[in-house]
């Protein structure tokens, strides 16, 4: 779980992508999104799947991680 998104808008990879990868992550789980900035709620990148849990974009509602 991080708190800011792990790749940027334009959905490039950062050192928070390359060290998932490189460690194995299989899910992360990320939030802290406002306004207008686009984030899929869910998204598969290089074998991790990314789960956007910003409580403004997902309504104040929980999110189902399985």
């Amino acid at each position: 779980m991080i708190h800011y998104p792990p790749f940027t808008v334009k959905g490039e990879d950062t050192l928070f992508t390359q060290l998932f990868e490189k460690n194995g992550v299989e899910k992360a789980v990320f939030g802290h999104i406002h306004g207008a900035a686009y984030f899929p709620l869910k998204t598969e990148k290089n074998g991790v799947e990314y789960i956007l849990a910003s409580c403004d974009k997902v309504r104040f509602e929980l999110v189902k991680i399985y």
